[in-house]
C-alpha cells in the first residue's frame, strides 16, 4: 500500500530520512565544539601569565567536553596518575578517563580532598 500526499517531504508527520541532513547537522555541531575549544585556548594563551596555567585550563576545557559526550558511567579527572592492580604507577596524565561504576572513588580524588 502506498500513501500519496500533496504535502512537501517532511510535512504532516511523514519525515523522509536523509543521511545528508544528519551528516550536515553533525558536521556543524562538532565544528561549533571545535571552535569553542579553539576560542578558549586562544583566550588562555593570551590572558594567562604562565604556560602551566594555560595547559591546565586547556585540560579543563577538554575534560568538560569529554564529560558531556561520554556515557555517565565514565569519570573524567584532570591531572592524575593511574595505578594498576599490581601497584604499578603511571606517570602524571593530563586527563584520566575511568569506569566510575567499577572505581567510584578514584584515589586521586581522595588525595585532593585530604590535601585541599
Amino acid at each position: 500500500m502506498q500513501i500519496m500526499s500533496d504535502a512537501p517531504p517532511g510535512v504532516g508527520g511523514f519525515a523522509e530520512p536523509s543521511f545528508s541532513n544528519d551528516r550536515n547537522f553533525l558536521d556543524h555541531y562538532f565544528a561549533c565544539i571545535y571552535n569553542k575549544l579553539e576560542a578558549d585556548a586562544l583566550l588562555f594563551n593570551r590572558k594567562l601569565p604562565h604556560s602551566g596555567l594555560v595547559g591546565s585550563e586547556n585540560e579543563n576545557a577538554i575534560s568538560a567536553v569529554l564529560r558531556d559526550f561520554l556515557p555517565i558511567h565514565f569519570g573524567v579527572e584532570v591531572n592524575g596518575i593511574v595505578i594498576d592492580r599490581l601497584g604499578k604507577v603511571s606517570r602524571q596524565a593530563d586527563i584520566v578517563i575511568y569506569d566510575a561504576h567499577r572505581q567510584p572513588s578514584p584515589v586521586f580524588g581522595q588525595f585532593r580532598d585530604l590535601c585541599g
